[in-house]
């Protein structure tokens, strides 16, 4: 009998999780269509998880590397979040499955992972049942959601971490244990190699749990500090290079809420409270479009049910706690409810709107509204709190006694809101829509995109002849794709990347409408030839129809290739110049690879100035016959430059990323020791003090 009840008790423990992932697949479910997903940055992401699988790992030995064949090269995964790309490998060299499946299993693990921490952290705050409903309705965020099937789906693995620190601060809130602390500390530290963004709002937690611990002064700067300083240890070798380097990155990609007081506050409502879905009715309404206004608020509505539900059982849930002083869950309804504040202060963006700190670095890159996202993980707790007052018969607030005849009706209300979410879920009311799960068997641009890029590699014109393709973003379709078919073939390229904070990508963008960074209409043909003679480019593939003309009545280009959406040019009378100088110099590659690039050099001027065109990037080195030779920089294009002394010699130029492992492993394994000798010492002080 006891057998028996053991495997019910395990069976009813695990039954919610199992339900919770079934319902993330059935959610996504699109997605496993043969091909990778197109949607926005996802063809990068397939690249950068491609380019660790087949050539950091096993060549370079290590979790980043440079890519030469984009924007002149950049270095891939040095500065973006590791954990997610760490769990694709895994899954891939375990298990032998294409990358493709490997990529969206992870994607699928990250929607899911937040509502599998809050359904961990709430069923011990609240009990199972009430925990249930509050944690899977994490999953109906429809415009989370299409956020994560966007690309931006890193932000899950970072989010379902920040909620398991949750849980483990809670234990050592009521008692400091050694495992506890530990994982206190590694999950910290998952944090930070989840997500930067996500790691802010962790010290914002830590910081709300550290004000609000009773515990002596000295205690809680020793477990806090020490769980901080556990988290900074283990990511040393990824937060070193990142701020040894930071100069050389762009930082102004980011964005706030408005340009003023009022939109940000508009906004920031919108956002948080899940309303922002039904501004298009609110349009409607203005222009006295009476009917179409009522068709798309139902549609609103019906599409964001289940966080309306969280949002009205969250604000309910505060009125407990206003009303409930000596709740036993008070204290931590209490950091909740400062974190959640201190979350919707950063996702306001507030500094964009001062002069000064709207340009300054790393504040200048956050995109301010994914904290309004991670605050909804207060919502959903207080939801959960609601929930179980009413569950339990507790007294409403004075202010909400009407409500007491709809409450002593709660079975039947709960039974009509399951069978009502049920309906709707069939329905397909809460999927995303179809062109987010679209995958490149589907993606109408593919078998064209595929063509381009076979006549790009046909044409091959030896190492670091560029060719510059005009990005889909803001010019035909919200995706990436030619990143990935042009990863697949091997062609160096400028242009079709995205996300990234490289000085050269950001110079030759050629999103919404640009060419080199200006818009088509601000640049002439001739700066787009002079700009392409500066990177190497040969061929330049065009999307965009103004561009198409622009190039079409130039002397500099001549057309030698058209498909239906794209049209090839040619740079007239292309001759390749990987090194460039003002004064007579001769030079032969021998060797250009990701790491190296050796050439052979005749140079008859002493301090004869250079560019080499590839990207610089401070982690790169020259050396001449084996000396290291100073100097190299960035010229005025972001590409390498230096000053070669005269003379018949072999240049070699080598990319040698900082790599702190072992100190990584030392300073972890001291601050552990430290901990496992003074945790147990503080432990049997304050038993002693108790006797």
């Amino acid at each position: 009998m006891s057998g028996e009840f053991s495997v019910s008790k395990i069976a009813k423990a695990v039954l919610p999780y199992l339900l919770i992932i079934s319902i993330a697949v059935f959610m996504v479910h699109d997605i496993f269509q043969s091909g990778i997903m197109t949607k926005s940055d996802n063809p990068v992401h397939m690249v950068e998880a491609s380019f660790l699988a087949n050539t950091a790992f096993p060549k370079y030995h290590w979790i980043n590397g440079w890519y030469q064949n984009e924007s002149g090269g950049m270095p891939l995964q040095l500065y973006f979040y590791q954990f997610s790309y760490w769990i694709i490998l895994f899954v891939y060299f375990i298990f032998h499955i294409p990358m493709e499946l490997a990529y969206k299993l992870v994607l699928v693990f990250a929607y899911a992972f937040p509502a599998l921490a809050l359904y961990l952290l709430l069923s011990k705050k609240f009990g199972r049942i009430v925990a249930f409903f509050p944690s899977l309705f994490y999953l109906f965020q429809l415009d989370n959601t299409k956020m994560f099937l966007a690309g931006m789906w890193n932000n899950g693995i970072g989010l379902g971490f920040l909620v398991l620190l949750i849980y483990l601060l809670e234990k050592c809130r009521k008692k400091i244990t050694v495992p506890a602390a530990f994982a206190a500390g590694l999950t910290f530290g998952a944090i930070v190699l989840s997500h930067y963004f996500v790691a802010m709002a962790a010290t914002a937690l830590i910081v709300a749990y550290f004000i609000f611990d009773s515990r002596k002064i000295t205690e809680k700067l020793f477990f806090y500090g020490w769980v901080t300083i556990f988290a900074a240890a283990m990511t040393l070798f990824y937060t070193y290079p990142f701020i040894e380097t930071s100069k050389w990155l762009v930082f102004n990609i980011g964005w706030g809420l408005g340009r003023n007081l009022s939109a940000v506050l508009y906004a920031l409502f919108g956002i948080f409270f899940s309303v922002k879905p039904l501004l298009p009715a609110v349009q409607q309404a203005v222009a006295a479009n009476y009917l179409i206004a009522a068709k798309e608020f139902f549609a609103g509505v019906v599409h964001n049910l289940p966080m309306f539900a969280v949002d009205a059982l969250a604000l309910l849930g505060l009125a407990y706690f206003a009303g409930q002083k000596e709740h036993k869950e008070r204290d931590f309804l209490k950091i909740i409810m400062v974190f959640t504040f201190a979350l919707l202060i950063l996702g306001s963006g507030f500094w964009f709107l001062i002069p000064s700190l709207s340009k300054a670095p790393f504040l200048s890159s956050i995109l301010a509204y994914r904290f309004l996202y991670y605050g909804r993980v207060g919502l959903i707790i207080f939801a959960a709190f609601a929930i179980s007052q009413i569950w339990r018969r507790a007294e409403l607030p004075a202010t909400l006694a009407w409500l007491k005849a709809v409450f002593r009706h709660k079975n039947k209300l709960a039974a009509i809101f399951v069978v009502l979410f049920i309906t709707l879920l069939l329905s397909s009311a809460f999927f995303p829509p179809k062109d987010f799960t679209e995958t490149a068997n589907e993606f109408a641009l593919t078998d064209e995109t595929i063509g381009v890029v076979a006549w790009l590699s046909e044409k091959n014109a030896g190492p670091a002849v560029h060719t510059l393709f005009q990005g889909f973003f803001g010019n035909i379709k919200d995706s990436a794709l030619p990143v990935y078919y042009l990863y697949q073939h091997n062609i160096s390229s400028f242009g079709a990347w995205a996300a990234t904070q490289a000085p050269v990508q950001s110079m030759t963008t050629t999103e919404e409408g640009r060419m080199f960074g200006k818009f088509v209409r601000d640049i002439s043909s001739e700066e787009i030839f002079e700009k392409s003679k500066a990177y190497n480019i040969k061929y330049l593939v065009v999307v965009e129809s103004n561009l198409k003309n622009k190039l079409a009545g130039s002397d500099f280009f001549e057309s030698v290739k058209k498909f239906e959406h794209f049209e090839i040019f040619a740079v007239k009378n292309f001759v390749s110049e990987v090194v460039e100088s003002n004064r007579e110099l001769q030079y032969q590659i021998t060797k250009f690879d990701d790491h190296e690039i050796v050439m052979q050099i005749l140079n008859v001027y002493e301090n004869n100035e250079v560019s080499i065109k590839v990207s610089y990037h401070p982690y790169w080195h020259a050396f001449v016959n084996g000396k290291e030779l100073l100097g190299l920089r960035a010229n005025s294009f972001g590409i390498m430059k230096i000053a070669l002394p005269a003379g018949n010699y072999e240049l070699r130029l080598a990319y040698v990323p900082t790599k702190l492992v072992w100190q990584t492993i030392v300073m972890t394994i001291v601050i552990s020791v430290l901990a496992l000798l003074i945790l147990p010492l503080n432990a049997r002080r304050k038993k002693t003090e108790q006797i």
